[in-house]
């Protein structure tokens, strides 16, 4: 998801510095690049310039980037999902809504979000079994 905005980040940089090193000829110093130039050309903030400059213009990933919530709203109120999934009850607003009688005040995607994953608690749906005419004999 983020791979291609950095992969296109980093083209649009390396593409202008390219173009900026061919107008400036042997002169051009990567460590001295013009930043309100850069900025002109590509449409990044200074700011951010200044940011991949002391990366050495290598775009890297977000630091935070792939961590989840340590606390989750439905976590406190697992015991009473789970109760429900065991029971059948596999509908996430009607989930939802019986949790928000007990006090719940987050949101209704996080409690389908709940509801899709632990699917080892729902209980298998019953199947019919139909025994087609067989011919049963009593062996003697």
């Amino acid at each position: 998801m983020n791979e291609g905005n950095r992969n296109d980040l980093q083209e649009i940089l390396t593409q202008a510095l390219n173009e900026m090193k061919e107008e400036s000829g042997e002169k051009f110093n990567i460590n001295k690049v013009n930043l309100a130039e850069l900025e002109r050309r590509t449409g990044i903030s200074r700011g951010k310039l200044r940011r991949l400059k002391a990366n050495k213009f290598v775009v890297k990933p977000h630091g935070l980037s792939g961590r989840t919530s340590n606390n989750n709203v439905t976590e406190a109120f697992s015991g009473v999902l789970d109760d429900l999934l065991s029971k059948g009850v596999t509908n996430a607003f009607a989930c939802y809504d019986r949790i928000c009688e007990v006090g719940y005040a987050g949101s209704k995607s996080a409690v389908k979000n709940y509801v899709k994953n632990p699917k080892y608690l729902i209980p298998a749906k019953r199947q019919i079994l139909r025994i087609w005419n067989q011919d049963i004999r009593k062996v003697p």
